[in-house]
C-alpha cells in the first residue's frame, strides 16, 4: 500500500482547481468538502466545534444565526444539511428550515415542534458550496 503525505495542494494550472476520478467521473475536490460546519448548543449558546464560523447568535426562542467568516459566491447555489436534537414533543413534527439566504456573513435557523418554536441542544449544520 502506497502513502502520500503533503501539507498543502495546489492545482498546476489553476491553485484551487485540484480534480479527483471517481469511476469515470472526474469532479473537483473542493466541491464535494464542506466549507462551513458547526456543533451548537443552543441552550447554553456555545458552540463545540466550527469551522467558517466567526460566532453563533441566538435570535429568538427557536432561531439562531451562524455568522460566517467567509461567504460565498452565490446565495442559490449552496447545499445545507442540518440536524437538531427532537426531544421536546416527539410529535413527528420537528422541522429545521433555513431561512435568510444569502452569500454574506448570516445562515439563519428555526426549530420547530408542533408549531411551536424551541431551542435544541444539539444543532449540527454543515454546508457545501462555492466561498467567494
Amino acid at each position: 500500500m502506497s502513502e502520500i503525505l503533503v501539507n498543502k495542494l495546489t492545482g498546476t494550472s489553476t491553485a484551487g482547481n485540484i480534480t479527483i476520478t471517481n469511476g469515470s467521473v472526474t469532479q473537483k475536490l473542493q466541491d464535494g468538502v464542506a466549507s462551513t460546519y458547526s456543533l451548537y448548543d443552543q441552550q447554553n449558546t456555545t458552540v463545540d466545534m466550527s469551522i467558517n464560523v466567526s460566532s453563533v447568535t441566538d435570535v429568538a426562542t427557536g432561531r439562531y444565526r451562524l455568522n460566517l467568516s467567509n461567504n460565498y459566491t452565490t446565495a442559490a447555489q449552496y447545499i445545507i444539511g442540518h440536524s437538531a436534537q427532537s426531544w421536546i414533543n416527539n410529535d413527528g413534527q420537528d422541522s429545521s428550515p433555513m431561512y435568510n439566504i444569502s452569500t454574506t456573513s448570516v445562515l439563519d435557523f428555526l426549530h420547530v415542534e408542533g408549531g411551536t418554536l424551541y431551542d435544541t441542544q444539539y444543532n449540527a449544520d454543515s454546508v457545501i458550496g462555492d466561498l467567494a
